[in-house]
């Protein structure tokens, strides 16, 4: 085997790179300790276990935005199965209510809020992007990251804070139906509004730590969004 520096140092970069494998966004280290290509020492070092550290973080604050996903994922069937039931009801069976109709329009609402933040994390919310597409990605990213710790979450806090007066305010007054002939604890759907907040603020920072890491460390992670493995992807190890 050749010594020569530059050979050595290529192929030591590229056994490295081959051997980044990833446990969902958490890196697998194992591969590149296994290459020797990097001098790190067992447990990884200070700066490596900062970046899993982050990546890990951002799991833990994704994880409840995939939870809500889930739920709202099941409300859908049951919102299908109102709408269906609404509509086969009035047309051949004149039994149509208000009830029904405003159970629709709250289950709509509550998807379409407490779906947010998984949205942000999958980067699946709609984006205008005027100038941003003109741009490098390494100022892409830092750009999201300033929106999201200077707009995002200062407003979704103020959202949480409002929204949860609210929402107790409808409690404590019983807020229900006009006329008493609709769904009834209002407080219910307008608890959404905080809870959809504080899953924003989880999903904005859950970016924030994956953008930083793509920052410091693009060979290991170059999108701070999720998205789905493609087939070419390296497969970590079992």
């Amino acid at each position: 085997m050749g010594t020569d520096g530059n050979g050595t140092i290529e192929g030591a970069r590229n056994d490295a790179v081959a051997g980044v494998c990833r446990r969902g966004d958490v890196i697998d280290l194992r591969g590149i300790e296994r290459a020797g290509a990097t001098g790190v020492r067992p447990g990884g070092s200070p700066r490596v276990r900062t970046m899993n550290g982050a990546l890990r973080l951002s799991s833990l604050l994704a994880w409840p935005c995939r939870i809500f996903a889930v739920f709202c994922g099941l409300l859908l069937f049951v919102l299908t199965a109102v709408i269906v039931y609404d509509v086969v009801g009035r047309r051949f069976f004149a039994t149509g209510s208000v009830f029904l109709q405003e159970l629709e329009w709250h289950l709509h609402g509550a998807i379409a809020v407490l779906a947010f933040g998984y949205a942000y994390i999958k980067n699946a919310h709609v984006r205008i992007d005027v100038f941003a597409l003109k741009l490098g990605n390494r100022t892409r990213i830092r750009i999201e990251i300033a929106a999201i710790l200077l707009f995002l979450v200062p407003f979704m806090v103020f959202l949480t804070i409002y929204g949860f007066e609210f929402a107790e305010r409808a409690y404590v007054r019983g807020e229900g139906s006009q006329g008493g002939i609709g769904v009834p604890a209002r407080w219910i759907i307008k608890s959404a509004v905080p809870v959809s907040a504080v899953l924003a603020i989880c999903g904005g920072l859950s970016v924030v730590l994956r953008a930083f890491v793509a920052l410091k460390r693009p060979d290991l992670l170059g999108d701070p969004f999720e998205h789905a493995p493609s087939d070419d992807e390296v497969q970590p190890y079992a």
